[in-house]
């Protein structure tokens, strides 16, 4: 099925209350008359969108992705220092996140029930992202080639996706801290470890570039709508309290490690690969 559609208010609907509704039953524990229920929309409605559940998987799963990537694409120019570019790249990363916690939770859950066409798709989306945060650790003095193994380098990018990419099963802005203290935390940690000096670090001054740039409207794919939140809203938009709180393994779907344990090694999202 090929899935070049614009994301109007309709479909973004959609895509969101069918990651809320998949995120709590699991992939083979909704049918499509259950996300119609949970959509308010008929059968023919849905259809006209995504023929099955694998079509609505693939495009949560490139609407998720291509904007997280493009998302980055339009700030990567407005950043120069390495260290600037690491604290946007972290801090609009965990914003979308905070914004899209059951279409990421669906997202993590890998593409093995896809036909390999749009995993593939999938596949070549998570590595251009990957390769961003990758280019712009070699950016870091004495992170270059001819000092620093590929190798090496996509361990620590692995290691910052680790602590971003779980957000889903801990994180709430009321008994965690606000998203700039997040991201102060994860930029802290991996940029100079937990017992490092972080004095140096004008963590406010870095919060305050990459929200100015968040709230400004930027340059976006036609495939992707922009979701830009302006400072003075974005914390109470972070979480939906009154959505299912969806906190470590004992709301994961029992069905789950079927859809993410299969044989190979997993990329930078926990998803496991042949090889």
């Amino acid at each position: 099925m090929e899935t070049e559609l614009i994301v109007n208010e309709n479909l973004e609907a959609i895509l969101r209350e069918s990651s809320r509704l998949m995120a709590q039953n699991g992939f083979h524990g909704t049918s499509m008359r259950d996300l119609a229920r949970q959509t308010g929309r008929s059968l023919s409605g849905l259809y006209h969108y995504f023929q099955n559940k694998e079509d609505l998987l693939y495009l949560i799963n490139s609407v998720g992705f291509t904007s997280l990537l493009k998302t980055w694409q339009s700030l990567n120019p407005r950043f120069q220092d390495p260290a600037d570019k690491l604290y946007g790249f972290i801090f609009s990363h965990c914003l979308y996140y905070g914004e899209h916690m059951h279409e990421m939770r669906v997202m993590t859950w890998g593409t093995h029930t896809l036909t390999p066409e749009n995993a593939g798709k999938i596949k070549e989306l998570k590595g251009q992202y990957l390769n961003s945060c990758i280019d712009i650790l070699k950016e870091f003095p004495g992170q270059g080639p001819e000092t620093i193994s590929e190798l090496s380098l996509q361990r620590q990018t692995y290691l910052l996706f680790g602590m971003m990419n779980w957000l889903f099963a801990w994180y709430e802005p009321a008994n965690h801290g606000s998203h700039e203290e997040l991201v102060n935390d994860i930029y802290r940690t991996f940029l100079v470890g937990f017992a490092g000096s972080s004095t140096h670090l004008d963590l406010n001054g870095l919060s305050q570039k990459a929200a100015d740039l968040l709230s400004t409207p930027a340059p976006c794919s036609d495939v992707v709508k922009s979701n830009f939140i302006p400072k003075n809203k974005r914390h109470a938009r972070l979480h939906d309290h009154d959505q299912n709180k969806l906190i470590g393994d004992e709301h994961r779907s029992p069905e789950t490690p079927g859809l993410t344990g299969s044989p190979g090694k997993p990329d930078v999202f926990g998803h496991k690969k042949a090889g």
